[in-house]
């Protein structure tokens, strides 16, 4: 049974911001991850970590005993922020393969909507994960975090249905 995210938290600031995630300043830093927790992709805030670790994180992550695969959708990976401006970064499985993603869908519904099962998969692992990543940051003691817009690169999500979720 889940520990219900504690309801005293102080006043939540949320502050919009447009440029590059991982030259923000924070506690902890979000990363939409593939639940086999490899780092790739272009333009897309896995690949900037990747770059500016020179892979170290990806390395860590590759730990199958520490990091078990394929990590369930809307579980976090935590990693120490390495040459990163914050103390951690949570890595959010948000996606898998193909196979994984049709997989999930079918547990909704008949296999003729796909695409929009596919979408309902992703914000349905996109809110469980925000409260997985709310309950990494209450156990930490953080008061910072930095989320992107998940969802809306490699996933295709449209921006404003990905900030309604989040």
């Amino acid at each position: 049974m889940k520990t219900p995210i504690n309801e005293a938290i102080s006043p939540v600031v949320i502050e919009a911001v447009e440029g590059d995630i991982t030259a923000i300043d924070t506690d902890a830093m979000v990363n939409s991850a593939n639940t086999a927790m490899v780092l790739g992709g272009s333009r897309s805030v896995a690949s900037s970590i990747n770059q500016k670790t020179e892979e170290r994180l990806e390395s860590i992550l590759s730990d199958d005993d520490k990091y078990p695969k394929p990590v369930p959708l809307g579980q976090v990976c935590v990693t120490e922020g390495d040459v990163l401006p914050c103390k951690f970064v949570f890595h959010l499985s948000t996606h898998g393969n193909r196979e994984e993603m049709e997989d999930a869908a079918g547990k909704l519904g008949n296999k003729k909507e796909l695409p929009e099962l596919l979408q309902r998969v992703i914000l349905n692992t996109i809110n469980i994960g925000v409260e997985n990543l709310l309950r990494e940051c209450e156990v930490r003691r953080l008061k910072r975090i930095t989320i992107p817009i998940i969802g809306t690169g490699t996933l295709n999500l449209p921006k404003l249905l990905a900030i309604e979720v989040l």
